[in-house]
């Protein structure tokens, strides 16, 4: 366990050392297996991340607490190195859920179905099983980690139906006083929102809900790890944004709003003249308006939403350079 904290706090070297320490006392001990397995992810070595997993698949692999996970950590491990197929080869064999399923498996499974989808790889009716599993799990109110993995599915089966239940019962769920309320107001509701605006090809919706995610997003649960699945789908959004052929069709003046209604929340002032934008003069009469109206006379305690607005003007293809003070 203190190899994987080593880990989530970025100490990759010291988190390796415990790792090793903790198999040299126990070779089975598959929390160990799981942590070294975060080193090699985070330090983006999958070559030996292969390696390590397939040498040491006899003591992680069979009746313990992460083998399905360690399964899917090794398919991670085989995208990073591009091998679709034999990612997908080991969801079918071995990370598929079955008719019993836990939420962790259903997670595991559609993170990995996920990235498989974003890197243009047709799952089929895999998700329609994912989205079954999940359905029965709208209602749980308890964790937004599960709650965005839910949305994944519904998108990826494109169950329309299902994935505004989930929103909905999150609208209701954000007003209640409990810790899944507030992380639902504050990260879930607005993931699960950019999620679905991604599966509708709201491109820029989906750059403006999910990169307006505030800094605590660890408060959703999960690893670095896992979470990554937010920061994938986020670049897949600016990649279709930046589209030639689509770039036209992107209203800028909503991904604006969008941008100052998060930077609203996070009691953020801001100026039209922080920004050098080419823009028609009606559109940089309503920005003036959507800030007047955001900022509400509050200033900036730090200089990420600055540099967030910034990306999102580039995206569009605006010039947004930053006025040096």
């Amino acid at each position: 366990m203190r190899a994987f904290g080593l880990a989530e706090c970025g100490d990759y070297e010291q988190a390796e050392e415990a790792g090793g320490a903790a198999l040299a006392l126990d070779d089975n001990d598959a929390r160990a297996h799981h942590a070294m397995a975060h080193v090699f992810e985070m330090t983006d070595r999958p070559d030996a991340g292969l390696r390590w997993l397939h040498a040491q698949a006899p003591h992680w692999s069979v009746e313990t607490v992460v083998s399905t996970h360690l399964w899917w950590h090794l398919a991670l491990f085989h995208l990073a190195c591009g091998e679709n197929e034999q990612a997908l080869a080991l969801y079918d064999s071995r990370i598929r859920p079955g008719d019993a399923c836990d939420v962790a498996d259903l997670i595991d499974a559609t993170a990995l179905l996920w990235r498989l989808h974003l890197r243009g790889l047709d799952a089929g009716p895999r998700w329609h099983a994912l989205s079954a599993g999940w359905a029965a799990h709208i209602d749980d109110g308890f964790c937004s980690f599960s709650d965005l993995h839910a949305m994944l599915a519904f998108v990826g089966a494109r169950d329309w139906t299902q994935a505004r239940r989930l929103e909905q019962a999150l609208v209701l769920g954000q007003s209640k006083p409990t810790r899944h309320g507030e992380t639902t107001r504050q990260l879930g509701l607005p993931g699960c929102r950019g999620l679905l605006a991604f599966g509708l090809g709201n491109h820029a919706m989906a750059i403006a809900l999910l990169g307006g995610l505030p800094g605590e997003v660890h408060r959703l649960g999960g690893s670095h790890a896992q979470r990554d699945v937010l920061h994938l789908t986020l670049l897949r959004a600016i990649e279709g944004i930046r589209r030639p052929q689509r770039r036209s069709q992107i209203p800028l003046i909503l991904v604006l709003v969008h941008v100052y209604l998060d930077l609203r929340r996070a009691k953020v002032c801001f100026s039209i003249d922080h920004f050098q934008v080419r823009l028609d003069p009606r559109s940089v009469l309503q920005l003036n308006h959507i800030i007047d109206f955001c900022s509400e006379g509050n200033r900036n305690d730090g200089p990420h939403q600055y540099n967030y607005a910034d990306l999102l003007f580039r995206l569009v293809g605006c010039v947004a350079e930053r006025r040096s003070n």
